[in-house]
């Protein structure tokens, strides 16, 4: 707006509220020019209506805004870049697991939930797909091991050993879904690089047919 139109404008609307509060770009006689925030009331004195103005120069503020505005600017650019980078690296976690030759499911360390895994997991624990992640290690374990051990206490154990940068290699009795079949597996545990996130990766591989054909060896050796 040109300054005298708003001049004129501004008069008039202190005049009307008695007080008004506003923001006013002032040349100096150096040519350089200072935003102000400028506070202006009405009184009387004499008989005639006052106007009292007091200015505060405000190019600080200004410059503070302007550097948050950029530092602002800044923070969106890196979280945007930043959000593709871990975009990109999930879908290429997605395509190994996808398309690897054994059972594998990627799971939360912290709450066991499963986040996603491949159609060979889908196929062993005997779910569809879509329904992988509303499963946790209990769900598809019996209670308890061959070995006594409570399938959830020796779980937590093993997580936290590969949470802690181990790679447990053992092997474990998995119960199909929903029939509850027991199948003997061999499992092998990894924590995955992954910021604010503790993520496992799970190898599954079936020992069924291991098993049987060991039963068998010792089955023909007693004979």
């Amino acid at each position: 707006s040109p300054s005298a139109q708003k001049t004129a404008e501004t008069i008039a609307t202190i005049q009307q509220r008695k007080t008004h509060l506003f923001e006013w770009m002032m040349r100096r006689r150096d040519g350089r020019d200072i935003p102000l925030e400028v506070s202006a009331a009405v009184v009387v004195m004499g008989g005639k209506n006052i106007q009292i103005i007091i200015s505060r120069d405000i190019s600080e503020r200004r410059k503070a805004e302007r550097e948050l505005i950029e530092l602002n600017q800044s923070l969106e650019r890196r979280v945007a870049e930043r959000t593709a980078a871990l975009s990109t690296s999930e879908a290429r976690l997605r395509a190994l697991v996808e398309h690897a030759p054994e059972a594998i499911v990627v799971f939360d360390g912290d709450s066991g939930r499963f986040l996603f895994g491949n159609e060979h997991a889908s196929r062993l624990y005997g779910v569809p797909m879509e329904k992988l992640t509303e499963l946790t290690p209990a769900d598809v374990s019996p209670e308890f091991q061959p070995n006594g051990r409570r399938s959830s206490e020796l779980a937590g154990e093993l997580m936290a050993e590969a949470l802690a940068g181990g790679t447990p290699v053992f092997e474990w009795i998995h119960r199909q879904q929903p029939a509850g079949g027991l199948i003997p597996t061999e499992v092998r545990l990894l924590r995955l690089p992954a910021e604010n996130q503790n993520l496992i990766r799970a190898s599954i591989i079936d020992n069924t047919e291991r098993k049987l054909a060991e039963r068998a060896l010792r089955e023909s050796e007693r004979k």
